[in-house]
C-alpha cells in the first residue's frame, strides 16, 4: 500500500452497539490469529468462590426495612414530601425474613462442617 493511505479497519463498532463486528472490507488482510474470539471460561476452569454470605444480605435488607419504617413514620406524621415512599421499601420485609432464615441455615451447616 502507498504511504499516507490508511487501509479500512476490518473491525467496526456500530454507533448503537458496543459489540464490534467484523466487516467484509478486506478478508484477506485478517490473519487467523487476528480473528476476534469471545473469552469463554469453561466450567472446569472456573475457580471456587466463597458461598454467598447471608449475613451481609440480611444487613442490607435490614437497612431497607429501616428505611421503610422511617418513611412509614414520616407518612403517619403527615409529611407530604415523603408521602407513600414507604411502599417502595415494603418488599424488604419478606426479603429480610427469607435472608435471616437462609443465614440461620448457613450458620447451622457451617457448624456441622467444622
Amino acid at each position: 500500500m502507498s504511504e499516507g493511505v490508511e487501509s479500512p479497519s476490518p473491525v467496526e463498532v456500530d454507533a448503537c452497539s458496543t459489540n464490534p463486528t467484523v466487516s467484509a472490507v478486506d478478508d484477506s488482510a485478517i490473519a487467523a490469529d487476528e480473528v476476534m474470539t469471545a473469552d469463554v471460561v469453561t466450567p472446569e476452569v472456573q475457580e471456587e468462590h466463597e458461598p454467598l454470605s447471608w449475613k451481609v444480605v440480611s444487613i442490607i435488607y435490614a437497612g431497607g426495612v429501616f428505611l421503610c419504617l422511617l418513611f412509614a413514620a414520616l407518612h403517619a406524621l403527615k409529611v407530604d414530601t415523603v408521602k407513600g415512599f414507604w411502599i417502595i421499601f415494603a418488599p424488604f420485609l419478606p426479603c429480610l425474613a427469607y435472608s435471616l432464615h437462609r443465614w440461620r441455615l448457613q450458620v447451622q451447616e457451617k457448624a456441622k462442617v467444622d
